[in-house]
Order: C-alpha cells, then structure tokens, then sequence
C-alpha cells in the first residue's frame, strides 16, 4: 500500500514539474512575441514620423552624406599631379579660371561643392545618377553658398535652399506652388575638358583635385550633361 502511495506523490509531483515547464514555455513565448509586436509598433513610428518631416516621401535623404563641400583646396596647375587626358569641369568667374577634377564629383561625397572663385560664390553640382553638372553662382554674394544635397527624386539628384527643393537638372522647384519656381542664383555654363586642353587655354588656373582614387568611368562616348 505504500509503495503505490509512494508511486502516486510521484506521480504527482512530475505533473506539477511538466505543468510549470509549459507555463515557463508559454511566458516566454509570450515575451518572445510581445518583443516583436513592440519592434514592429516603434518601426511604423519611426516611419509615420519620418513621412511627416518628409515634405516629398519619394525623395532619398542622406543625411551627412549629402553635405557639400565647402571652399576645398585647390592648387595651382603646375603643381597638380594629374595626367594630361583626365577629364575636368571649368568654371570661368570675373576672369578667374578654377577646374574641378571630374572623378572627384563622381565620389559620392563630392556631388556638390560650394566654393568662391575670386571671392564671388559659385557652387558646383553632379550627379552621378543623370551624369549631369550644373553650376550656379551669386555675382553680388561674399560667402559660399548655401546649398545641400536633399537626395534623389524621380532618377536624378535634388537640391535643397533654405528649405526648399530643387531638381539639379532642371533648376525648377520640386513644389513649386510652394516656393520660387526655380533656383535662386544664376546658372553659368562651365567646360567639359580634358586636364591638358583647358591648363593649356587658361595658364592661370588652379584645380581641385579632391581624392585622387580611381572611380569608376563612364562608357566610352559617355559625356556628362552640360
């Protein structure tokens, strides 16, 4: 009679161990999905309050990526250590010449760079995506210009002033019921050129030269849009 006593408290007591370990399984599981519901709440936060500072949610913003280069150095042409065939942007402002080191716009922290040519401000923008360069200047300002890379919008880059949008290519506002309907600063032309062709047209230039790593190239034939 014992023995089956014995047997039966035993019994009873592996039930209580079995029905203690499933509930241990079934908080942890429930902690386990209570985590993920609350990642996946705070993740459409974060969305929802990113689309809300978003005027335009298509467009991709970079962030520090985005941040223009500002007064770079540049040297004179005797000094630059480049090769006769590699491929600059010229900017001619108030009879000074400064050529910008194509390959160095190609670097995706060198799309745009805002600079002073003879003190008057001209700021230079590629995008790598439409291969395309516009440059702007302000005849009547000191300081460099105030404009930054918001990011890409309907496969090409967009620029911001002040708040507003701009496409680079075209210059027109994003919104433009909302703002000026284009860029506020006057589009000059620069020159596509070889590194030889425009030191030897312009003795008194100086170049920025940027990093001096190879990017990739475009197709023979390819030109960037001026």
């Amino acid at each position: 009679m014992s023995v089956f006593a014995g047997s039966g408290w035993q019994g009873r007591n592996n039930v209580r161990k079995l029905v203690a370990a499933i509930l241990a399984l079934v908080a942890l599981q429930a902690g386990a999905i209570g985590f993920i519901i609350a990642r996946e709440r705070a993740s459409r936060r974060e969305d929802q309050d990113r689309a809300a500072t978003n005027p335009i949610p298509d467009v991709w913003y970079k962030g520090n990526v985005g941040l223009a280069i500002r007064r770079p150095p540049a040297v004179k042409a005797k000094e630059a250590a480049m090769r006769p065939d590699e491929m600059v942007i010229g900017v001619e402002v108030g009879g000074q010449a400064r050529a910008y080191r194509l390959d160095a716009l190609r670097e995706p922290k060198g799309h745009l760079i805002n600079d002073l040519i003879g003190g008057v401000p001209v700021s230079v923008a590629y995008c790598n995506v439409t291969d395309c360069v516009r440059v702007y200047n302000d005849p009547l300002g000191t300081s460099p210009l105030e404009i930054e890379v918001a990011g890409q919008l309907e496969g090409g880059m967009v620029l911001t002033i002040g708040g507003t949008l701009y496409y680079q290519k075209s210059g027109m506002a994003v919104e433009p019921d909302k703002a000026e309907k284009v860029i506020p600063y006057r589009s000059i032309a620069p020159t596509l050129s070889t590194w030889e062709d425009w030191a030897e047209k312009h003795p008194d230039t100086d170049v920025y030269i940027g990093d001096l790593r190879e990017f990739p190239r475009p197709m023979p034939g390819q030109r960037p849009g001026i």
